[in-house]
């Protein structure tokens, strides 16, 4: 599927790449390479938003096949048309549009984890410490692991980025 290429397939995102060229393959499988139209790839970006997929997951999907096509004309097993046409995809990410954009101050930070469960207390430094984005951070705090009944199980908690101002 990958064209045999000894370096991609020893990544360890490796399985990530075979799920986003299967994704595409699933529409596209059928079709010549040389075939596909910039408006089919665009049409089916548009169509995996629509499925609720996020724009990164999207954009690495595309990207993915953009990759792999560029290897192919280099070593001169797609021409110069189907190289452009995958050159001209736009992006539909900006730049840093999935970057970390909300800081937790120290002093926040500090109040956060003392009006914190106890069992939230590791979560929330392992968010601080590691710089997670908000979303992975609540996330991981909806969901804890309780120790005496050894099961998960969702936990009620404000988020340090309430609108309120008050985290």
């Amino acid at each position: 599927m990958v064209f045999g290429l000894e370096r991609v397939k020893a990544l360890s995102s490796y399985w990530r790449i075979e799920i986003s060229l299967s994704n595409f393959n699933s529409e596209f499988g059928n079709v010549l390479v040389r075939d596909i139209k910039l408006t089919q790839i665009e049409n089916y970006q548009q169509r995996r938003l629509n499925q609720g997929m996020p724009l990164a997951t999207v954009e690495r999907e595309v990207g993915e096949v953009k990759t792999m096509i560029y290897k192919a004309h280099n070593d001169g097993m797609v021409g110069d048309r189907t190289a452009m046409t995958f050159k001209k995809v736009k992006n539909l990410l900006r730049k840093n549009a999935n970057a970390r954009n909300n800081v937790l101050s120290v002093d926040k930070f500090q109040k956060l984890l003392k009006h914190s469960p106890s069992h939230l207390i590791g979560i929330l430094a392992t968010g601080f410490y590691t710089g997670m984005r908000k979303g992975a951070l609540k996330f991981t705090c909806y969901i804890a692991f309780t120790r005496s009944i050894g099961m998960l199980t969702p936990v009620s908690m404000t988020s340090p980025w309430d609108q309120s101002g008050q985290g």
